[in-house]
């Protein structure tokens, strides 16, 4: 009897002390609400015909992922969320594209189906959606001229930022990743996963003790893409590079830093510069 009654009280112990779901770190909400905000934008219908004021949302949203600690209570949250947004009509046509021929390399929702992040229920919700996708005029993303150019569309300006409004920050990180994560044609090719370049920017867009600060993070998110076609230009990133150059134009050849042709000769002169200097 005595025995019985230990190991009930150990039973009892360990139950009432083991957790109710692992413990999310903020990062790993952060990433998970960038995720869904994102899939929402584009593939919801109701979303993706502009009937909500989708920034807002997204600053709504923070707010209760913030007091949340679970997979569970966040994936509730989403849950409501979704359900707020009104019923998903089912998509005759959406499965019925022949995609053998399609680029997928950029391509992957397996996301959907994260089982640390997401409960079972959220991710069947999730992929409702993707099967019962927006089809039509989007009023974010528009296709024109021939060859077809996409343009963003319908965003909202923000005149008056204020970079001391962290949601804010988090705001202008969720939009510029997630229009790389869905339309940047090389995405595939870039050095760092997409996904962990989220991870590396999130605690530069969260803590930043100046405006200079928070430039910086944008323009180092817009440098992890490594093309020369992004590029991210402020008064304050002026500011804090400068604005001059050396008066002469230099290639990278073999490794090296060559001086091909001078801009300005007297400037040249007084600094002594030549072509075919080796900059080291």
């Amino acid at each position: 009897m005595r025995r019985l009654i230990i190991l009930i009280t150990a039973i009892l112990i360990l139950s009432s002390s083991s957790p109710k779901g692992e413990v999310l770190d903020n990062s790993q909400k952060l990433y998970a609400t960038a995720k869904v905000w994102g899939f929402l934008k584009y593939y919801h219908p109701n979303v993706a015909k502009g009937k909500f004021d989708w920034d807002n949302q997204l600053l709504e949203i923070l707010s209760s992922v913030e007091k949340v600690s679970t997979k569970e209570e966040l994936s509730e949250i989403y849950l409501r969320w979704i359900e707020s947004l009104g019923k998903v009509k089912p998509c005759k046509s959406c499965n019925t594209e022949d995609t053998a021929d399609l680029f997928n390399k950029n391509f992957d929702l397996s996301w959907i189906d994260n089982e640390q992040l997401f409960s079972n229920q959220l991710s069947a919700s999730l992929r409702y959606i993707e099967q019962n996708r927006f089809y039509g005029k989007h009023h974010y993303v528009d296709l024109k001229g021939k060859p077809s150019t996409l343009h963003l569309t319908n965003e909202k300006e923000y005149r008056n930022f204020d970079w001391t409004n962290q949601s804010l920050r988090l705001l202008s990180l969720f939009r510029y990743w997630n229009v790389i994560e869905y339309f940047y044609p090389h995405k595939y090719q870039i050095d760092t996963d997409w996904d962990s370049v989220f991870f590396q920017m999130v605690p530069k867009f969260k803590s930043t003790s100046s405006e200079t600060d928070y430039h910086l993070a944008m323009l180092e998110l817009v440098v992890m893409l490594d093309d020369s076609h992004g590029y991210f230009s402020t008064d304050l990133i002026n500011q804090f590079f400068g604005t001059k150059q050396i008066p002469a134009a230099f290639s990278i050849i073999e490794d090296q830093l060559i001086i091909t042709r001078l801009y300005d000769d007297s400037l040249a002169n007084l600094n002594d510069i030549r072509v075919g200097d080796i900059i080291t």
